[in-house]
């Protein structure tokens, strides 16, 4: 895109076609629109934001006149009026009846409370003592016959530093000379057990632990 003129980063307030945008509504949430045939249903867009008074407005009625004389900032005014007089769930019940492809603008928040992420194993929950329950990304590329990768509780920083020195060479004393001078850190508590997170799958046995 940037080799065709199309600068980055962009604003809102200033991209090509107005129908392909985001808005805010009432309740302080944003919606996602993508209607691209700008022509074809800017009539329908002015009557589902409630500007009949708009419909076939030689400004902003063709996309071609809207990008020649750069009045995108003009209609997303108009726009962002519209829809900001409803709640989401309106918006969304509203544009569904009217065939217009849109959903919810979502925030991190809401992706770690959405079931379905979970799922699919795109975010898995892990339990560290220190810090409790949270969620990571997954690797979004799987093998058949691997199956969901698993994830493992790191160990504490330096728990295999003494073990790979020594198969390296180093004696004890050599790797507590290197501690001392802070070259390396090692780990001097209690063996750490692996801890495996599996998916929620893998614990329902829906899906295979091939590792």
């Amino acid at each position: 895109a940037q080799q065709f003129g199309a600068d980055y980063p962009k604003s809102r307030t200033d991209v090509p076609n107005p129908f392909n945008n985001t808005y805010k509504t009432a309740d302080n949430k944003w919606l996602y629109i993508c209607q691209p045939q700008h022509n074809r249903y800017y009539n329908d867009m002015m009557k589902i934001i409630g500007r009949d008074d708009l419909v076939d407005d030689p400004r902003y009625a063709t996309i071609e006149n809207v990008k020649a004389n750069h009045l995108q900032p003009e209609l997303i005014t108009i726009l962002d009026e519209g829809f900001s007089k409803k709640d989401l769930e309106e918006w969304l019940k509203i544009l569904a009846e009217w065939d217009v492809p849109s959903q919810k603008v979502f925030r991190f928040t809401d992706i770690l409370k959405d079931d379905e992420a979970y799922v699919n194993d795109a975010i898995r929950k892990v339990k560290y003592n220190a810090f409790g329950e949270h969620a990571l990304p997954t690797t979004p590329i799987r093998f058949g016959g691997y199956g969901d990768p698993p994830i493992i509780l790191s160990k504490p920083i330096g728990y295999h530093t003494a073990e790979y020195l020594e198969q390296y060479g180093y004696t004890p004393e050599q790797i507590a000379e290197l501690e001392e001078k802070g070259a390396v850190k090692c780990y001097h508590g209690e063996e750490v057990p692996d801890v495996i997170f599996k998916s929620e799958r893998q614990e329902k046995g829906e899906a295979p632990c091939n590792w």
